[in-house]
């Protein structure tokens, strides 16, 4: 498992020991990665409506799942997302946008890198 460095942007070590089991984990690190994409995708379908209340909720979403992997930088800027939906500054949105993506991108790549390989 995976400590937070410079290198990478989560702890899986911490969120080992906050869940207490591997296998576990990495059902969840599976869930997360399915669900990514549409997580990201309501979020944007959101800013491209933009509508305040919405882009609040799906940052919060967002926000929450990946609080398990103690991915600091990408809960940050969701975060700041979703105080930005919250407080209707909608125009800073999308620039704070293109951060998140390249956050959970690295998130992404972290998480498919700690799982283990599936023999052919």
């Amino acid at each position: 498992m995976t400590s937070p460095t410079r290198h990478s942007p989560v702890d899986l070590e911490q969120s080992l020991a906050q869940i207490g089991d591997a296998e576990i984990l990495e059902q969840v690190i599976h869930s997360f990665l399915g669900q990514q994409d549409g997580l990201v995708q309501a979020l944007e379908h959101a800013v491209r409506s933009g509508d305040a209340e919405q882009i609040r909720q799906r940052a919060h979403a967002i926000k929450g799942a990946i609080s398990i992997f103690f991915a600091e930088s990408a809960r940050q800027t969701a975060a700041h997302i979703e105080a930005l939906g919250a407080s209707g500054r909608l125009d800073q949105v999308p620039g704070t946008m293109a951060t998140l993506r390249e956050e959970l991108d690295r998130v992404r790549r972290a998480l498919e890198s700690a799982l283990p390989t599936k023999a052919a």
